[in-house]
């Protein structure tokens, strides 16, 4: 089974994201552009980001083993650089596999082509179980509290204290340098069948064969020899065609060692490699909470076993990340009861309903991505889906567009509900602000009033004040006040 530091054995992986660029409304990707510069980890961090897992146990996998990175200086770099080393042999284990089968494809194979293919085979395999052996003595020294990286450690050290580990290295050693120093010549006589009748070990370079007083059947390898010896002599072969037999038998012969030792190999590699390309979602991870610590930025990992929310100081993560002095960020607190349906929030342009909002959904989606939230204290519980409809975010979408916007925004909001299932969280940033506030009202209302009777939470930002009486049973409605507060 494939290891993987993103889910425990056997869990599913994280939900379908509803809306591909939910990140871009929430401004969450250009906050983690003012992280990370390297534009492929960011895209795989973000790409893990848009899609929360809703399972608890998975959530707090990942906590604890980002807790364990940050915790344990130079630990993740050294582990990191060693997958690096592993991830290079299996591109090099590739390439030797690729000429093993063009050599048996084109039937141009020959005992020379086949014996490097059988070193290098040999010496990828061999590097590889080393490599294995390094993480068992990284993790030992370090030693890692997290059950992801636990499972991990048990792994290589199944691997390296194996009673056939050693056997397998030194049998890599043994073909890791094929040549004339170390090949062994063996004569041998084949019946009409092709099978071995008779066979004998000789030396490979001196041997007299036309002379019986005088034939060796090979140098004594344990003591000296006097005797005159002649340069070997090649066998004239019995049969017709006896030598095409011979190249194939020894073709076949490396051939199976390759495919024994690529067998194991690909074994490894199945193994481990999947957690190469995790790495980055980590990498970006340790650099965001780093630069949040250098900035004096507080974070925390929130409470996930709670089943209201309540978040104290929460702040907006591009707004922090982005100004230069991020103290001067206003913070809001978060409550929204258990058995509240949702939260409305009422005030004039710019009085930062927008960032409240998009303050609250970044806290959810890095909460159920296993990251810290920028927050002073977090209880934050787990939804099934999340989704967001964003006005201002998707002007772009309305250009050269025959449909009104109201009635775009209908369409979107009704592909969206087709999709949500019990348990979701509905982000609404200025809906229906195209229209009359008696006809935006009553959609609006109509909308809520679904969420609410099939369980699925909603936070909605909005100036159509007529909601207020409209909806009041079991949400909270908050007001935006000086200073960018929401109370």
């Amino acid at each position: 089974m494939a290891l993987s530091i993103l889910y425990p054995q056997g869990a599913k992986s994280g939900m379908p994201d509803l809306d591909p660029r939910i990140l871009y409304k929430l401004s969450l990707d250009r906050a983690f552009a003012e992280v990370c510069a390297d534009i492929k980890k960011r895209e795989y961090f973000l790409e893990v980001t848009a899609t929360p897992v809703p399972d608890r146990a998975t959530v707090e996998f990942r906590q604890d083993i980002l807790k364990d990175f940050y915790r344990l200086s130079g630990f993740f770099e050294r582990f990191a650089s060693l997958y690096a080393e592993l991830e290079e042999l299996h591109a090099q284990n590739k390439d030797v596999k690729k000429t093993g089968f063009v050599l048996n494809l084109s039937g141009t194979a020959t005992a020379s082509s086949k014996k490097s293919v059988l070193e290098a085979q040999a010496l990828c395999l061999k590097r590889t179980l080393l490599c294995i052996r390094s993480f068992d003595i990284l993790l030992e020294n370090y030693a890692p509290c997290s059950a992801g990286l636990t499972v991990f450690q048990k792994t290589c050290r199944e691997i390296c204290r194996h009673p056939d580990f050693e056997k397998m290295l030194a049998f890599c050693s043994k073909y890791e340098y094929l040549s004339a120093s170390n090949i062994r010549s063996f004569r041998f006589t084949l019946d009409d069948a092709c099978r071995i009748e008779h066979y004998e070990l000789t030396d490979n370079q001196h041997i007299h064969v036309t002379d019986p007083d005088l034939k060796q059947k090979g140098l004594n390898i344990f003591r000296r020899t006097n005797k005159e010896v002649f340069p070997c002599q090649r066998l004239v072969l019995s049969h017709p065609g006896s030598a095409e037999k011979y190249r194939k038998l020894t073709v076949e012969a490396i051939s199976d060692l390759s495919g024994a030792l690529a067998a194991v190999a690909k074994q490894i590699f199945e193994t481990f490699s999947p957690i190469y390309r995790e790495l980055d979602f980590y990498f970006v991870a340790l650099q965001y909470m780093r630069v949040l610590s250098e900035k004096n930025i507080p974070f925390c990992f929130p409470d996930l076993s709670k089943r209201g929310v309540c978040i104290r100081g929460l702040l907006d993560p591009y707004l922090c990340l982005s100004v230069p002095n991020p103290q001067k960020v206003v913070s809001n607190d978060v409550e929204i009861p258990e058995n509240c349906k949702g939260l409305l929030i009422f005030g004039n342009n710019g009085s930062g309903k927008t960032v409240f909002l998009r303050s609250f959904g970044c806290a959810q989606f890095l909460a159920q991505a296993g990251l810290p939230v920028l927050a002073e204290s977090a209880e934050i519980p787990l939804c099934t889906q999340i989704a967001a409809q964003f006005s201002e975010a998707e002007k772009e979408f309305c250009a050269g567009n025959d449909a009104g916007r109201f009635e775009q925004e209908v369409r979107e909001l009704s592909e969206m509900v087709e999709t949500l299932k019990k348990g979701a969280l509905v982000l609404l940033n200025e809906t229906f602000q195209s229209t009359s506030y008696t006809e935006g009202g009553e959609a609006l209302c109509d909308l809520l009033n679904y969420f609410g009777n099939c369980g699925i939470r909603f936070v909605l930002v909005s100036h159509l004040h007529t909601l207020e009486e409209q909806c009041k049973t079991d949400v909270k409605i908050l007001h935006t006040a000086q200073k960018y507060k929401i109370v």
